[in-house]
């Protein structure tokens, strides 16, 4: 069960690139990106800092994905990568029923 919520919570990511107007390069650069960060980001803070690991994994993931592979221009680029970092945000904070805690 644990499982499924990280999966939505990274798919969140993706969703939010989405719907920042981004692309499928920006999605899978936040997929990326958000799981390499959470990695990266356990060790601190007592393993909290996984969270915002993430949060920035998804947000560089995005830009990343947007500016290097999908030749996007950097306001776009940012753009999708706010959008990926602040739906992985929501996700994170939210109960499960589409409200934020």
């Amino acid at each position: 069960l644990a499982l499924l919520a990280e999966v939505v919570e990274f798919a969140a990511s993706a969703v939010g690139t989405a719907k920042a107007g981004g692309t499928k390069h920006g999605g899978i650069g936040s997929l990326i990106g958000g799981i390499a960060g959470a990695i990266f980001g356990a060790p601190f803070f007592f393993g909290l800092g996984a969270i915002p690991g993430a949060v920035i994994g998804a947000f560089v993931g995005a830009v990343v994905g947007e500016k290097g592979i999908g030749r996007r221009s950097w306001a776009d680029s940012t753009k999708s990568g706010k959008g990926a970092a602040s739906s992985l945000m929501n996700a994170v904070a939210s109960d499960g029923s589409g409200r934020v805690a």
